[in-house]
């Protein structure tokens, strides 16, 4: 499991939220210079998890922060 820690949009709560993880490659993100999400992959981990959305923010990753 990836742990994932996120705000959700600009200015939205934090929240964070367990998802599978893959047996290759990343989590199915793309982010900006300020993590903030910027692409979901078709048929990756978040998009199958579905609560990640673009516009969110990553706070951290599995306790680390980027």
């Amino acid at each position: 499991m990836a742990q994932v820690a996120y705000m959700k949009g600009e200015s939205g709560q934090a929240v964070e939220l367990k998802m599978p993880r893959p047996t290759s490659g990343g989590l199915g993100i793309k982010v900006d210079p300020e993590n903030v999400v910027s692409r979901i992959a078709d048929g990756g981990a978040a998009q199958q998890d579905g609560k990640l959305r673009v516009g969110d923010k990553i706070l951290s990753v599995n306790g680390v922060t980027p």
